[in-house]
């Protein structure tokens, strides 16, 4: 799960913890690089679309797409307006913040779910 916003990163950490979840936390896209390519095993890039720091969420998948075929990546904003997925299949797989913990548990469930 990767969230540059502390408060937010904390509270989505806990949702997919009670939700069942092992989940790995980066707060930028240079540690989630770190944490993907690293050896442990990730079901799911479950990460924000802007993030500071020189990798957005939309690079990380990018990247993660190339070196770990069969990711299944779930992006989230809180923007209205996200222009690098605007006609991507990546469009799909998008939730909007703010979400309920339903929502969260609905969209993953269907990602981690969801033919490659």
């Amino acid at each position: 799960m990767v969230e540059d916003d502390a408060a937010v990163r904390e509270l989505v950490t806990d949702q997919l913890k009670a939700l069942g979840y092992r989940v790995l936390v980066a707060g930028n896209g240079t540690t989630a690089r770190n944490i993907l390519f690293g050896g442990d095993k990730v079901d799911l890039l479950f990460t924000d679309v802007m993030m500071p720091g020189g990798i957005t969420g939309t690079q990380l998948a990018a990247e993660a797409e190339k070196q770990l075929p069969g990711l299944k990546i779930l992006f989230t904003t809180g923007y209205s307006d996200v222009p690098m997925l605007k006609g991507s299949r990546r469009a799909a797989s998008l939730l909007r913040k703010p979400y309920k913990t339903r929502d969260l548990a609905l969209t993953v469930r269907q990602v981690l779910d969801a033919a490659v």
